[in-house]
């Protein structure tokens, strides 16, 4: 049975921005962006150990990174999969963002 997948409100902004900055060029493509990043984190709902485990953290983030150029960090809490954050992997990786 999949996790209830939860978003924080950062992870929540940061879709919003990226989506938006691509569909003022091509919503089509913002469409199509959303659609892949849902079925990633979908399967990882199913599979919840499919992800990496981030080496900076100490505790239970992983990050999927099938949706490039993006990455979904994740964290499984109890029987949730909360998404913490969606970046564009060339940007820095801020550890304290997500501690």
């Amino acid at each position: 049975m999949p996790l209830d997948i939860r978003w924080s409100q950062p992870a929540e902004q940061d879709l919003d921005a990226i989506l938006s900055y691509i569909a003022f060029e091509d919503a089509q493509a913002a469409r199509t962006l959303f659609s892949k990043l849902m079925e990633a984190i979908e399967r990882a709902a199913e599979y919840p150990e499919i992800a990496r485990r981030i080496p900076e953290l100490r505790t239970d983030y992983r990050e999927l990174i099938s949706v490039r150029p993006f990455r979904v960090i994740y964290r499984l809490v109890g029987d949730e999969l909360w998404i913490i954050g969606v970046m564009r992997m060339e940007q820095d990786f801020d550890v304290r963002r997500f501690v």
